[in-house]
């Protein structure tokens, strides 16, 4: 008798359980409970409205979470397609870099080929000037190269006087507003100087530039001279 009373209890008591959390699953979901049958279950129960309000939260969150899992198969099913699209840009990719490397593997070969060519032709070029046997050509370019390195370092010394020149009359001029008086003439007459010195420096220029550009195609057309056998 007693075993079976106890098993009784045990059993009503896993009912009043059962009904307790169905019941805070009701009102997880929103459904509308009576009253008076939530009071009957808390005192059936042995429970609290506190705990039964932490029960209705605690299936609200697991309602939450269970919304979250049951998203994951599309999400599985848009993964695998991301992987499968992904993989056919791959292939594409491979695709593309294959005939681009089989395009470009003779073009490749010939281009140092060409380079090959060019650099003999170079050593052949270098050969020829220095074999060549006659002495008034050589004589000749010697003149005009060492008056085109004369010229040039014409052009860099008055490039040079030129702005050494702009930037003392930047500073003459500066110097004046400062001092005025008496010296501010001084310095503006320093600031005029200094200026045209740079205006004759620069107007000397396109003249030697014209000059270099004849000599250096002279130069140009002696070498060929001296390369022909």
């Amino acid at each position: 008798m007693l075993t079976e009373l106890l098993s009784e209890l045990e059993t009503r008591k896993k009912g009043r359980e059962a009904d307790f959390w169905a019941t805070a699953r009701k009102l997880a979901a929103g459904e509308k409970v009576a009253p008076a049958a939530v009071e009957r279950l808390l005192a059936d129960s042995g429970r609290t409205p506190a705990d039964l309000k932490a029960a209705v939260e605690l299936m609200q969150q697991r309602r939450q979470w269970s919304d979250v899992v049951a998203g994951t198969a599309a999400l599985e099913q848009e993964r695998t397609a991301m992987h499968e699209r992904i993989a056919a840009e791959d292939r594409k990719l491979a695709q593309a870099e294959q005939a681009h490397a089989d395009a470009t593997l003779p073009l490749q070969a010939r281009l140092q080929a060409i380079q090959a060519a060019l650099r003999e032709a170079g050593d052949a070029r270098r050969r020829l000037m220095d074999t060549c046997p006659y002495a008034d050509l050589k004589a000749e370019l010697g003149d005009v190269v060492r008056r085109i390195a004369e010229l040039r370092t014409r052009v860099f010394e008055l490039h040079r006087t030129a702005r050494e020149c702009e930037t003392k009359a930047k500073s003459d001029l500066t110097q004046a507003q400062c001092d005025g008086g008496r010296f501010e003439a001084i310095w503006r007459e320093r600031a005029e100087r200094n200026h045209r010195a740079a205006e004759q420096a620069k107007a000397e220029l396109p003249g030697l530039e014209r000059e270099i550009a004849k000599l250096e195609h002279d130069e140009a057309a002696l070498r060929e001279q001296m390369v022909n056998p």
